[in-house]
C-alpha cells in the first residue's frame, strides 16, 4: 500500500502549525480551573526551533499555576480523496524536555480545531479536544534530538479524512482535568520543533485507492 508524508506550512499559512497558550500574569499564579478552562491569550503561527510543543508550569503560591501551553498542527490531504486512509502516524521532532513536578507526565495526541487554516489566535487556546486519537507518550520515554510517534489509533484514523486535518497536542492532565501535584515553580513539558524550524512536524498516512483498470466483457454471437 502508499504511504505520503505531510507537513504544516511555515509561517502564517494554511495549513498552519504552532502553539496556543494561557499565561497567568505573574509567579504566584492562579487556580488550575482558572488556568484550563480560561480563553487564552497567547499564540504563534511562526514558531520555530527551541518552542513548547506542550507545558505546564506551576505558581510560587501553594495549589497555584502559572501556564499552559498546547500544540496546534494543520495538514492538507486533500490529495487523498477516493483513498481510504488505513494506518497513520504523527511526529514531532523534540529537543528537550523537563519534569520536575509531582508524578509522572504524558503527551496526548488529540484534535484542534482553530478558527482560520492558516493563522493561529490566543482564542483557539480552548479548541483542543478530549479525545485521545493514540496512545500516550510519557515524557519519561520521549528521545531528545529525535523525532517522537505517536500511532492513531481507530479513532484518530476515523478523524482523517481527504482536506486539512486538525491535531492537536496537550498535557494528559490538562487533557484529563486531574491536576498534578503542585509544587512551587516546578514545570513539565517537551520542546521541539514546529514547521518553521529544521525538522518540521509529519503526518505519514498508509492509504488504498480504488481500483482504476478496465472490466473486460467477452460478446458471443
Amino acid at each position: 500500500m502508499p504511504s505520503s508524508i505531510f507537513n504544516p506550512a511555515t509561517g502564517a499559512n494554511s495549513p498552519v502549525d504552532g502553539y496556543v497558550q494561557h499565561d497567568i500574569a505573574g509567579t504566584a499564579g492562579g487556580t488550575w480551573a482558572a488556568l484550563r478552562d480560561a480563553a487564552g491569550n497567547a499564540a504563534s503561527a511562526t514558531a520555530g526551533d527551541g518552542t513548547e510543543l506542550v507545558w505546564l508550569a506551576a505558581g510560587t503560591d501553594s495549589d497555584r499555576w502559572n501556564y499552559i501551553t498546547r500544540g496546534v498542527f494543520l495538514f492538507d490531504l486533500s490529495s487523498l480523496v477516493g483513498a481510504t486512509i488505513t494506518a497513520a502516524t504523527f511526529e514531532v521532532y523534540v529537543t528537550s524536555k523537563i519534569n520536575n513536578l509531582g508524578g509522572s507526565h504524558e503527551v496526548a495526541l488529540v484534535s484542534s480545531a482553530p478558527a482560520a487554516n492558516n493563522a493561529l489566535a490566543s482564542t483557539d487556546y480552548p479548541s483542543l479536544g478530549t479525545t485521545k486519537f493514540a496512545t500516550n507518550l510519557t515524557i519519561a520515554g520521549i528521545s531528545t534530538s529525535a523525532y517522537n510517534a505517536w500511532v492513531l489509533d481507530a479513532t484518530g484514523l476515523a478523524a482523517l479524512s481527504a482536506g486539512v486535518v486538525k491535531l492537536g497536542l496537550r498535557l494528559e492532565k490538562d487533557r484529563a482535568d486531574t491536576p498534578p501535584t503542585w509544587s512551587s515553580a516546578a514545570e513539565a513539558g517537551i520542546v521541539g520543533q514546529y514547521a518553521d524550524g529544521t525538522n518540521k512536524p509529519k503526518l505519514t498516512v498508509t492509504y488504498t485507492t480504488p481500483s482504476t483498470g478496465e472490466t473486460g466483457f467477452a460478446y458471443f454471437m
